[in-house]
């Protein structure tokens, strides 16, 4: 996989344009079955690569940033990332 710092920020704003609250329309007439909250899983842990792999600048595995080619030590640690109670996802 190859990425930058732009590629990522392009996934991460298409993804966020992604409407994960249909549910909470006023329209809604049936709640939401598996396949609706596993399509709204599958896109949560999306974004959170997304923005994981943003945050990590550095080249490491199979995961080839072109802006920063090199491992770097310092990055051996983990990312981070959770929803917080307002649903907001944080990276840390």
């Amino acid at each position: 996989m190859i990425r930058s710092a732009r590629s990522l920020a392009e996934a991460d704003e298409r993804l966020g344009a992604v409407r994960s609250d249909a549910h909470l329309a006023a329209e809604v007439v049936a709640e939401p079955q598996a396949a609706e909250w596993e399509t709204t899983n599958v896109h949560m842990v999306a974004r959170a690569l997304t923005r994981a792999a943003w945050l990590r600048e550095e080249t490491r595995g199979g995961h080839y940033r072109t802006d920063f080619p090199r491992p770097d030590d310092a990055w051996r640690r983990r990312v981070r990332v959770r929803l917080d109670g307002d649903g907001v996802l944080t990276v840390a």
